[in-house]
């Protein structure tokens, strides 16, 4: 937005220029100065909420609500992490079925605790959303 000067500048720019050949309706054609004031700040620069999706591609409601369990398990997240990015390396296809039961795995050697019954407050659950959203936050 800084580039632009203000918001009306900014939105024509990402409606004009963003659009791709042939297509009809660009990605940003139903964006309104609502959304853009949602976005940034008075200065120009992202909100910190928004730099996240920008960055990740996740929002904070999602890293807040999951991730949060590792809070305190920081050498298990990064065991996961690495797990994660060594099968890349070679090349084996991360899908969340696949992943979810690794994790699982990992849970159920290493952090037993924090799989409590997922019945009784507080239990956690390696569900395939968790999955899907951990492999998207962490490997993008």
């Amino acid at each position: 937005m800084k580039k632009h000067g203000d918001l009306t500048g900014a939105l024509h720019y990402l409606k004009t220029f963003h659009r791709k050949p042939g297509e009809v309706s660009g990605t940003y054609e139903k964006l309104s100065r609502g959304s853009l004031y949602e976005w940034f700040t008075p200065r120009g620069e992202l909100k910190p909420h928004v730099k996240i999706v920008v960055e990740k591609g996740t929002t904070a409601t999602i890293i807040e609500k999951h991730f949060s369990i590792l809070e305190t398990r920081p050498k298990l997240k990064d065991e996961l992490i690495t797990l994660l990015k060594n099968m890349l390396v070679v090349r084996q296809g991360l899908s969340t079925p696949i992943v979810q039961p690794i994790i699982r795995g990992i849970f159920e050697s290493r952090a037993l605790e924090l799989l409590k019954d997922f019945t009784k407050q507080g239990g956690f659950k390696v569900s395939l959303e968790w999955t899907k959203d951990f492999m998207k936050y962490h490997l993008n």
